[in-house]
């Protein structure tokens, strides 16, 4: 695998630094999920949003920042963004905690990242315009141009 896309790769997945975060993600466990229909909506809604097809079939939904930004804000405004695309009240959010104590040794939860074990055709992959698979470097691409500051996000 190109060491450059690793390396995008792991930038763009960051962790949860001192309750900041990097990303975030909307959880659908519906299925059979229509990837293609919301990749439309999120396209309509002019959303700066990239679905991927999560390891169950079910859909993440991706919002990438440029900087950190609380977990809370990042949290409250993913539910927003759900509520918008119409997912069903109780739809996962991540990040799930606002705050991680790690003294006491909090790790947060954990959500399976698109690409994971891609070598020989893996499940988790973003979904493209028409409904296809993306490739790596395409999802990289896609996610690093949706990006958004914090004042962006704000204003979302």
């Amino acid at each position: 695998m190109d060491t450059n896309l690793v390396k995008r790769f792991a930038i763009l997945f960051r962790g949860l630094e001192e309750n900041m975060c990097w990303w975030g993600a909307i959880d659908i466990d519906t299925y059979p999920l229509d990837h293609a229909s919301i990749v439309k909506r999120v396209s309509d809604l002019k959303l700066p949003i990239i679905v991927c097809r999560s390891k169950s079939g079910g859909g993440h939904l991706y919002l990438f920042l440029k900087e950190k930004v609380s977990a809370k804000t990042l949290q409250i405004k993913l539910r927003e963004i759900a509520s918008e695309l119409g997912c069903a009240e109780g739809t996962e959010i991540f990040p799930k905690q606002i705050q991680l104590v790690l003294e006491r040794g909090d790790l947060g939860n954990f959500l399976n990242l698109p690409y994971f074990n891609c070598e020989g055709g893996g499940l988790r992959y973003g979904i493209k315009m028409d409904g296809s698979a993306a490739s790596l470097e395409e999802f990289l691409d896609a996610s690093e141009a949706a990006a958004l500051t914090s004042k962006q996000l704000d204003n979302l």
